[in-house]
């Protein structure tokens, strides 16, 4: 038994936010699961992030917030998210003086994104990434299946929107796999209310 999850990363929506919509299937035995889950809990655990979930483009990014500290990569870990919260409630302050609800809403958000990894310089975050990819990389039984879908370039057809295209694409290509294998698989997603019907309607359809 297979088990695939996957996830996205992009907004579908055409003309707003990205410029890409991306769809993932990480696929990996079963009877492996909590072995390899276990492994990887030990890296993000080495960078303080064991009840953090792990968002690439949060982590990879820059802060603003640390780089207006001075000498933020000398600081300990606890005096590093002291202060970087400081430059936040700072910054909120600037933009709360301009009105603007939109951008006040955009950047608590992204305040609460960035928020696990307040501790860790930016090179740190970049090296838990690394450490976590290469690991993963390593287990010789786990499968990566993707879809990238240029947005401006979307036609519609039997797929009326970038997420089924791209769910269709990468649920073919681990069919195809788990034929190989002989083996049979699990679709799983997120936990939420909006993911979970729609990944159900389009298994059933897809089926």
């Amino acid at each position: 038994m297979q088990l695939l999850y996957m996830d996205e990363s992009g907004v579908e929506e055409i003309g707003q936010g990205t410029t890409h919509f991306v769809l993932l299937g990480v696929m990996i035995p079963a009877e492996r699961w909590k072995e390899i889950t276990n492994q990887l809990d030990q890296i993000k655990t080495a960078y303080d992030l064991q009840d953090a979930e792990i968002h690439t483009g949060w982590m990879f990014r820059r802060y603003a917030e640390q780089d207006s500290v001075p000498n933020f990569d000398t600081l300990g870990p606890a005096d590093r998210r002291i202060e970087t919260e400081k430059a936040i409630r700072r910054r909120a302050g600037v933009i709360g003086v301009s009105g603007d609800r939109n951008k006040i809403k955009a950047y608590r958000r992204e305040t609460e994104s960035i928020r696990p990894y307040l501790h860790l310089t930016h090179s740190q975050r970049r090296e838990c990434l690394l450490a976590l990819g290469r690991k993963l990389a390593s287990y010789l039984e786990v499968r990566i299946f993707a879809e990238a879908i240029s947005k401006a370039d979307f036609t519609p057809g039997p797929s009326s929107t970038p997420y089924e295209m791209a769910f269709e694409q990468v649920v073919a290509r681990s069919q195809a796999c788990l034929v190989g294998k002989n083996d049979l698989g699990i679709l799983i997603s997120d936990n939420n209310s909006k993911a979970a019907p729609r990944l159900t309607k389009l298994s059933r359809r897809f089926d």
